[in-house]
């Protein structure tokens, strides 16, 4: 995967806060922040955090956030507030057995899958939404063109 370059006017803070995490073969925080930076099209200053987290506590997050008291792969949190002119976006959670199990029984890497879901959750934080039909086609596409930009198959393919 190619990482795109630096873009100084945008801030990523990433937590790694599960072990799998940090012992896959995959240097997970720096997919996560490549696939930010390749979908990132704002100007001007801006902040996302990303937490990668396991099933317990996405389902935690999942539970009070969404009143949905079970795992999922991703979460999305936008903020879309102004903090002493810096924009923040939000926050993105991604739990590693979800993500991991997932990746496996699509037949992917678990690097491709994670810029995949770095990249949907972001693209919800800027305003993105597959409620309805329109919707889920011009964000699908979107992230066809991210994860392109990035050397990733199209993740719908297998559909």
């Amino acid at each position: 995967m190619i990482t795109p370059p630096f873009n100084s006017d945008l801030n990523i803070d990433i937590t790694v806060s599960a072990d799998p995490w940090k012992r896959a073969d995959i240097n997970a925080e720096e997919i996560a922040r490549g696939a930010i930076l390749a979908a990132h099209e704002q100007t001007g200053p801006a902040e996302v955090s990303v937490l990668l987290c396991d099933d317990e506590a996405i389902r935690i997050l999942n539970r009070e956030y969404r009143s949905k008291d079970q795992s999922t792969d991703t979460l999305s949190f936008p903020a879309e507030t102004q903090i002493g002119g810096v924009t923040v976006l939000g926050d993105i959670v991604v739990s590693y057995d979800t993500a991991e199990e997932a990746a496996t029984s699509q037949g992917k890497t678990l690097a491709h899958h994670l810029a995949h879901l770095v990249v949907h959750s972001y693209l919800h934080l800027i305003g993105f939404d597959h409620e309805q039909d329109i919707q889920a086609k011009a964000m699908e596409m979107r992230e066809r063109e991210i994860l392109a930009s990035l050397g990733i198959d199209d993740p719908y393919e297998l559909r």
